[in-house]
């Protein structure tokens, strides 16, 4: 549940870096990602911290946890502290 709740958060950074290009005002951007506008505001902010390209090498990075978390007989608990070591 915890990776699926990360992948959804780093999921809407990237829509957000991609649309904040595009839209014109705030409420477009939270119009476009279907979010309240609270909350596209602070993700906003958030994608703000990263570049495009550290956003897909992170996604690209969960969903290889992913694919370690249902394929190898490593500990959950382990992969985990990998991941956020590599953040």
């Amino acid at each position: 549940y915890i990776l699926s709740m990360v992948v959804r958060q780093y999921r809407l950074l990237i829509k957000t870096k991609a649309l904040s290009k595009q839209a014109s005002y705030a409420g477009a951007l939270a119009q476009a990602l279907k979010l309240p506008p609270w909350l596209a505001d602070k993700t906003f902010a958030q994608s703000q911290l990263y570049t495009m390209d550290q956003l897909k090498a992170i996604y690209a990075e969960l969903l290889e946890l992913d694919q370690e978390l249902k394929s190898s007989g490593a500990s959950d608990k382990l992969l985990f502290t990998k991941l956020v070591n590599n953040l």
